[in-house]
């Protein structure tokens, strides 16, 4: 596990603003991950899924949504086992598709929507991560 906080100063960091560094530190993690997969596989994904602690969070939901730009449904059930039990129950045979299991099954709480005033004001940070993530780690 790696990590690092740029710029802290007692008269500029509450505890507030460190937790929420490391709320935006996810979102901008994801965001890397969602590009390595669409550079990767050509695949743009149009939704992300939020399953066990974090899918409690409505800050860390919305954070997520406002710098990926992309809808965030936080499910009903916490526990991030719900997948390996949909693919267990879908491997049985004489199932329908996965699709479909997993729309029986998976239920959504609540539904995050990007405030694009948010986003943009998320993309010059989030290009700031990523130089300083390259730097520090170089490219992968």
């Amino acid at each position: 596990i790696r990590g690092f906080f740029i710029g802290i100063t007692e008269q500029a960091m509450s505890p507030g603003h460190l937790y929420r560094s490391l709320l935006e530190g996810n979102g901008f993690v994801l965001q890397q991950v969602l590009d390595v997969i669409h550079t990767v596989t050509g695949l743009e994904l149009k939704e992300v899924r939020t399953s066990g602690g974090a899918s409690r969070s409505d800050i860390q939901n919305q954070i997520i949504a406002d710098i990926t730009d992309r809808p965030v449904l936080a499910v009903e059930t916490s526990e991030a086992s719900l997948g390996s039990a949909v693919l267990a129950l879908h491997s049985q045979g004489n199932q329908p598709p996965l699709s479909e299991v997993a729309r029986r099954v998976v239920k959504i709480r609540k539904k995050f929507i990007a405030t694009q005033d948010t986003h943009r004001a998320y993309l010059p940070a989030l290009k700031r991560f990523a130089s300083i993530t390259e730097t520090l780690y170089g490219s992968r």
